[in-house]
């Protein structure tokens, strides 16, 4: 797996159906919102990354507009989540969990649940996602 670019044109070819054509009658309505969609995108970006970085262990991709594969689809669900907010449409039920399991996962990025690696220069593949705890016994009996 590699880091990808996640911007505003990812995001709109990734979009869900059913929203895009609400997303253009918006935009149509709202002018001035031109560019909210894009600066979602770059916030959901940076975010991502601050959590990557928060760890010493992980190594970020030197393009600052790259996030891990593996954060691809959480990060597109915080941003679509976002937007539908704004746009003042009610989430459904599958989109509210995306964006609380995307969450969670920024969530355990940042507190060093899972050491992200990878990048331009790694030895590794890249990302390198794994968990540094391990479970040495049944968690149920």
């Amino acid at each position: 797996m590699a880091w990808v670019t996640l911007d505003e044109a990812r995001v709109l070819a990734d979009f869900p159906t059913d929203l895009r054509p609400l997303y253009d009658a918006w935009l149509l309505a709202n002018t001035e919102k031109a560019g909210r969609l894009a600066e979602l995108t770059a916030g959901v970006v940076a975010e991502f990354r601050d959590a990557i970085a928060s760890n010493p262990a992980n190594r970020l991709d030197p393009d600052t507009g790259k996030v891990p594969e593996s954060c691809l689809r959480s990060a597109e669900a915080l941003i679509t989540g976002a937007l539908q907010n704004e746009m003042g449409q009610r989430l459904s039920v599958d989109d509210a969990q995306a964006m609380t399991r995307a969450e969670i996962l920024l969530r355990q990025v940042g507190y060093a649940h899972f050491a992200i690696g990878g990048g331009a220069q790694a030895d590794e593949p890249s990302p390198h996602v794994s968990s540094k705890f391990q479970q040495t016994e049944r968690a149920l009996p």
